[in-house]
């Protein structure tokens, strides 16, 4: 009987972290403006350079001016006809860009091209 109730109590907890840890992804998923830790925003721009020296690049568009995002080894690039990786972007194209903030500045998780 012990047993059985211990084994119920995991359960539940097991259940209630899974629901609360569900929920807290929700809000705060891809395409959220919201801001806090483990959060992504996504920016309409421009690619204005590149440097494959130190995995970055530059993005720019009207009154935002530039800004800078860094490529990590889990960056997804879907650049169309131009092919999916870093190497393929190039100043001029028109992207979409979802990252996240760290310690070094602005990470992209998602880089595609607008058609």
């Amino acid at each position: 009987m012990a047993r059985s109730i211990a084994m119920a109590t995991v359960a539940g907890l097991f259940l209630f972290a899974l629901a609360t840890g569900a929920s807290a992804q929700m809000g705060g998923g891809r395409g959220s403006p919201t801001m806090g830790a483990g959060s992504s925003t996504t920016v309409n721009c421009a690619v204005r350079s590149v440097n494959t020296g130190s995995s970055s690049f530059t993005c720019g568009g009207g009154a935002r001016g530039s800004q800078p995002f860094r490529v990590s080894s889990t960056t997804v690039f879907q650049l169309g006809a131009a092919g999916s990786s870093f190497g393929q972007l190039r100043a001029g194209m028109s992207v979409r860009v979802e990252y996240h903030n760290s310690d070094a500045g602005s990470v992209a998780d998602l880089v595609v091209a607008a058609p």
